[in-house]
């Protein structure tokens, strides 16, 4: 799943001047982005166990691009 999550990441920073693109919009960039990244990092995904951890983990990556995609930064704790 770590491979996976490389590939697809560097896939995201080929991609991310374009999902950036102001002209894009908002439905745009969510198409793109499960498109292009989600894409790459699911391919295989049905022979994996899915667990709630490994889950959590899917979970936890897309929301950190989607976070850089939009400019969003965490609220503090």
């Amino acid at each position: 799943m770590l491979h996976r999550k490389a590939v697809a990441c560097g896939k995201y920073f080929k991609c991310q001047p374009q999902l950036r693109a102001p002209l894009l919009s908002l439905h745009e960039k969510l198409e793109g982005f499960h498109r292009v990244p989600g894409a790459v990092f699911l391919y295989g995904a049905k022979s994996w166990h899915i667990t709630k951890q490994r889950l959590q983990d899917v979970q936890t990556w897309e929301n950190k691009l989607l976070r850089r995609l939009f400019g969003m930064k965490r609220a503090p704790d």
